[in-house]
């Protein structure tokens, strides 16, 4: 009998032990999903000095994807700086014009550096760079195939001026840059 009572005695404590063990355990991760959530849930604000446009990007730093709040869109995040707070660059793929757009964000994460729009068999179509001051410079690339002609097409910082063309020819197995 009194065997029983012993057995039962630690019986009940390793039960004991071990709802404790769990809930110890599911209060902590709970904490720590809160704590990824908050974080998650930081919208990040970028400038454009030359067109005013708030880009809101939402970053889910468990996966390699974010969120593009004013398009809708699903961009890849390809780099991610420790601080949490900046942003390397984007690529946004838009499927239906089979166009992929990168914009490359300064350190500082206020200003667009430049943004580089690619067609779909990733030849360059337009670079558009954003200076500091807000000024734009614009440079348009296009591919003629049948003819395997660049044209470039530099604007001056008014967005409106073209400063020069460039023809050159290109080999279509070749990706030039």
């Amino acid at each position: 009998m009194k065997f029983f009572r012993m057995k039962s005695i630690y019986y009940k404590f390793f039960l004991f032990f071990l709802t404790f063990l769990l809930f110890l355990i599911s209060a902590l991760s709970l904490w720590f999903i809160s704590s990824m959530r908050k974080e998650n849930q930081y919208l990040k604000q970028k400038y454009d000095n030359f067109t005013k446009q708030i880009f809101k990007i939402k970053i889910d730093p468990q996966i390699e994807n974010c969120y593009n709040l004013l398009t809708k869109k699903i961009v890849q995040k390809n780099h991610f700086f420790s601080d949490g707070k900046t942003i390397d660059f984007i690529e946004e793929f838009n499927e239906k014009e089979q166009l992929k757009q990168k914009t490359f964000f300064q350190i500082d994460g206020k200003t667009r550096n430049f943004i580089e729009i690619y067609d779909i068999n990733s030849h360059k179509i337009k670079k558009i760079f954003f200076r500091t001051d807000g000024q734009r410079l614009e440079k348009i690339i296009e591919y003629n195939r049948p003819n395997q002609l660049i044209t470039e097409t530099v604007f001056q910082e008014d967005g409106k001026t073209v400063q020069k063309i460039i023809k050159k020819t290109y080999n279509a197995g070749i990706k030039t840059s």
